[in-house]
């Protein structure tokens, strides 16, 4: 084999017909990769008397955390709503902790855990999917139907294009624009839905129902 061949075959391998192939993915870095900003979960609510440390602590062993941030919402005039945001060095990590800690009881208390991708890693998804913005809704009753969850977003003026069920309390939505997103979020987080509590968030994407995985 002459040199100037090989020196090709080790920087990008060439193929049966002798044609230079190019492995692009190796070439270009063209998206970030959600391994290499880590992953965000969404706890919701936190109660009362639980800080950072002792949140830190039940959520740790799913893996390295890099930060948390404990938050109080204002419901209009229900009791104060705490929610925190804990990001994680792995994003494998978050998938762990949210199949393992939804729905699980804190100090008595029954919480709401899901994934929130970091908003570089939305937007991104948001461009490759031509503009598509998603949110999910989480917290939803046993009655909860698709028709319902429309009827719920249109009441603040959102048109969805998409829902999906992902749970029996847990579905997404696909809507049109940023705009509607953040109204959607603004808007109707924390409304009820048939006497349940409905939590909104804006998600980068739809994953999989556990039944696909």
């Amino acid at each position: 084999m002459q040199p100037w061949r090989e020196s090709l075959e080790l920087a990008n391998g060439i193929d049966a017909c002798g044609f230079l192939s190019f492995d692009w993915s190796k070439s270009y870095n063209l998206l970030p990769r959600a391994k290499d900003m880590g992953g965000k979960v969404f706890v919701r609510p936190v109660p009362d008397g639980v800080e950072d440390d002792e949140l830190t602590a039940i959520f740790d062993r799913f893996g390295p955390i890099t930060s948390m941030h404990i938050h109080t919402l204002k419901a209009d005039m229900e009791p104060l709503v705490r929610h925190a945001y804990i990001t994680y060095l792995n994003d494998d990590d978050a998938d762990s902790a949210a199949r393992a800690m939804h729905q699980r009881e804190i100090e008595g208390e029954r919480v709401s855990v899901h994934v929130v991708a970091p908003r570089k890693t939305q937007r991104t998804a948001n461009v490759i999917d031509g503009g598509a913005y998603y949110i999910s809704l989480n917290n939803l009753p046993p009655s909860a139907t698709l028709t319902k969850i429309k009827q719920f977003l249109h009441s603040a003026g959102i048109t969805s294009k998409r829902v999906v069920l992902h749970r029996a309390d847990l579905a997404y939505a696909t809507l049109l624009s940023k705009a509607d997103a953040e109204t959607a979020v603004r808007a109707l987080d924390c409304e009820r839905l048939d006497g349940e509590r409905i939590y909104l968030e804006e998600v980068a994407y739809i994953p999989r129902r556990p039944a696909d995985s």
